[in-house]
Order: C-alpha cells, then structure tokens, then sequence
C-alpha cells in the first residue's frame, strides 16, 4: 500500500506557517514596543522633578494642625512673613494635592488626595518632601496637632503643646515644648526636647529614643504595649510608679515617694529605659 500525498497541500502548509510566525511576530514587537514607549515614558516623568510653593498669612493663629501621609516633612522656623510650604515631588503623576490653609485661628496642611492616586502601572511611586516654614515671631506660641500615618516628619522648633500620632511613620521632634502627648502606632520617635512639664508617651508596637533637657517634667506617664522607650531624663528626684506584666523596665533615676515629680509606668510586653542625664 502506497501512501499518496498531494503536492499542492505540501507547498501550501508552511506558507500558512510563515504567515502566522509573522503575524506573530509583528504582534509582538508592536507590543514590546508599547511597553518600551510606556516605560521610558514613566521613566522620564519619574527623573522629572515637580515643585510647587503654597503661602498662607498666619498673623493671629495659635493652632497648628498637620496631616501627612506617605511624604518627608519638615516644619521650620525662619524669617518670614508668611507660612510658606515648598513642595518637591518625583512622583510619575507629579505633585501631590496639598491644602495649606488658615480658618479662625489655626493653620492646616492638608493632604487632599490619595497618596496612590499617582502610582505607575510599574509600582513606581517617587518621593515627595515637603518644607513648612513659619515666621520665627510663632516660635513657642503654637499648639501642634500631628497625625503622620506613614511619612517621615522633621520638627524644629518651641511649642506651647504638641499632640503627635504617628501610625507607621517615623517622627523626630526637637525644641522646647510645654506639654507634649504622643502616640506611636508601629514607628519611631527620636524626642529631643526641654522645659517638658507634662510628658504622655503611649507605644503600641513601635520605638522612642532621645532626652528630655531642661527643667525636669512635673509628670511623666509611659504606657508601652509591645515596643520600647528608652529616654535620657534630667537629673531630679521622682515618685515611680510601676505596673509591669511581662515588660522589662529600668529606671537609672533618684527616687523618692515623697518626691513632687511623678514618672508612672505601665508596661505590658514592652522595654522601658529611663536614664540619668545632666
């Protein structure tokens, strides 16, 4: 038995062939080319650097009230006439939507957008710093409001009270401050402040560092869930009051229970360092 194969059919199959390879193939380079242009495209908007200068005229307040979230900031004092918040931003969409605003007597930086409203279809998102500079005559009027979710936060400068909560970003306060209450959620605080009278630090999961200069705070109360503290004092004497479960916690202070400064601490799972400072 002979097997028959028709000539024409044996020409025509690798034409279909060729046809579809390069069909193919011209598929595939328009979208390697898309992708190529895409990401050049994204890549140049991310070396592209974006600024932008907000101003706002602050004669008359005594609030200060700052929401940041995924950007580096850094409040200033300076000789100026007005607040004036300089934004710098590498992000693929360009610069963030940040309100800068004064209502009765309190000033707001606000962030007024999504923070992945800008992301790339590659995941890259940039940086964003922004720059708050107040006119020097404010330096320890104000009373500070800041709630940083995942930002990194530079504050410099005297304030009357600073009310921090920090979810998962870092904070570093320096300067004199009567009253000052944070809150740490996962992050870390480098505290590096004086003239403290009332001083409320609550750690849930994170990390505080840095010394308290100056007068001696009148009362000190450290409640610490699963992170640390570990805080230079000023060389006083103070009534401690413990409350410890499974923490570990150090107190290199002179202590007396008659003493009119308090330190109390609760501590659940977490570290608290106190040490002897000048």
């Amino acid at each position: 038995m002979t097997n028959h194969t028709d000539h024409n059919e044996t020409l025509q199959t690798p034409r279909r062939g060729r046809a579809t390879a390069v069909a193919f193939t011209v598929i595939g380079l328009v979208i390697a080319g898309a992708g190529t242009t895409a990401a050049a495209a994204s890549a140049a908007r991310f070396n592209d650097k974006q600024s932008d200068v907000l101003t706002a005229d602050v004669a008359g307040i005594s609030q200060l009230d700052l929401e940041s979230a995924v950007a580096s900031l850094r409040v200033v004092f300076a000789d100026t006439d007005v607040a004036t918040l300089d934004v710098q931003s590498t992000r693929p969409s360009g610069i963030s939507d940040w309100s800068l605003q004064v209502t009765g007597d309190t000033l707001t930086l606000d962030h007024a957008g999504s923070w992945w409203s800008g992301g790339s279809f590659f995941g890259v998102y940039g940086e964003e710093t922004l720059t708050l500079t107040l006119p020097r005559e404010l330096n320890g009027r104000l009373q500070l409001e800041l709630d940083n979710s995942a930002g990194d936060a530079v504050i410099e400068g005297d304030f009357v009270s600073v009310e921090a909560s920090v979810s998962a970003g870092d904070l570093q306060l320096t300067g004199a401050v009567t009253d000052l209450d944070l809150s740490l959620g996962a992050g870390s605080a480098q505290l590096y402040v004086a003239d403290v009278d009332t001083l409320d630090v609550e750690v849930s999961a994170g990390s505080v560092r840095g010394a308290v200069t100056g007068s001696a705070p009148t009362s000190t109360t450290i409640e610490v869930s699963a992170g640390d503290v570990n805080l230079e004092m000023p060389d006083e004497t103070y009534r401690v009051n413990r409350d410890v479960s499974f923490g570990d916690v150090s107190v290199d202070l002179a202590t007396d229970s008659a003493a009119t400064r308090t330190i109390t601490i609760e501590a659940s799972a977490g570290d608290v360092t106190l040490r002897r400072g000048e």
